[in-house]
């Protein structure tokens, strides 16, 4: 989230967490240290990681469904999401009342930071000045690589997708639609399912490539019976 905004909606409804910025960001910091993964795809040949992860599939290991079904969120969050809620909704409203030269920085603030954000957790290496002249501007900073270019670009044009598609109800095309956008010019496979077989190291397979359709079939499925009663 935009520190700023998350600093100035708890003052405005005078929200005190019981934790310090520092006392935040050490935990984080010690998370971070803790939890290390890295995604692995394995060579065509690989035969261990190939018996891992269809081993896994045989098991359902990687079916969500019924880890989702028994799933029972902590009775403190519960009150959380009512005032998160009620921020959005006063949040919106300001926003719809701004002039719309206002609005649009705003909008442009977020997308800056929030495309710096993400790309800066995969190794992007711009800063988040760079990162909104070119959104703006294009303007390409001289020190970025072609590759960080285009998950910059890439990921601005999808959030603007998004925009547009936010009425609609999750689909494998929406899906393979949204990853084109974002890997288009960067990998060969952009809007496609995976093809190879890959882990999350150091130990979590995934789903073998030709029941990834059908896992995410499932999934969808399972949201459209369910999105009512959650």
């Amino acid at each position: 989230l935009n520190e700023a905004i998350v600093k100035t909606l708890l003052a405005y409804h005078r929200v005190r967490p019981n934790f310090s910025e520092a006392e935040f960001n050490k935990i984080i910091g010690e998370l971070g240290a803790k939890f290390s993964f890295v995604e692995k795809t394995a060579p065509a040949s690989d035969p261990a990681v190939i018996k891992l992860c269809d081993e896994f599939y045989a098991k359902e290991g990687d079916l969500l469904i019924p880890k989702l079904t028994i799933f029972k969120p902590d009775g403190r969050i519960a009150p959380l999401l009512e005032v998160s809620n009620r921020v959005n909704t006063e949040y919106n409203l300001y926003l719809a009342s701004l002039d719309a030269i206002v609005r649009d920085s705003v909008r442009h603030q977020w997308e800056q930071k929030y495309i710096y954000n993400t790309n800066s957790i995969e190794g992007n290496t711009m800063s988040e000045d760079q990162v909104g002249e070119l959104i703006k501007e294009g303007k390409e900073p001289a020190s970025a690589s072609p590759r960080e270019i285009f998950e910059t670009t890439n990921l601005n044009r999808a959030l603007h997708f998004l925009d547009t598609k936010r009425d609609e109800e999750p689909t494998l095309d929406l899906m393979r639609e949204l990853h084109f956008l974002v890997q288009t010019d960067i990998k060969d496979d952009a809007g496609s399912f995976k093809s190879t077989y890959n882990y999350v190291r150091p130990h979590w397979p995934t789903t073998p490539p030709k029941y990834v359709r059908q896992r995410l079939e499932q999934l969808i499925q399972w949201y459209k019976e369910n999105e009512d009663k959650m």
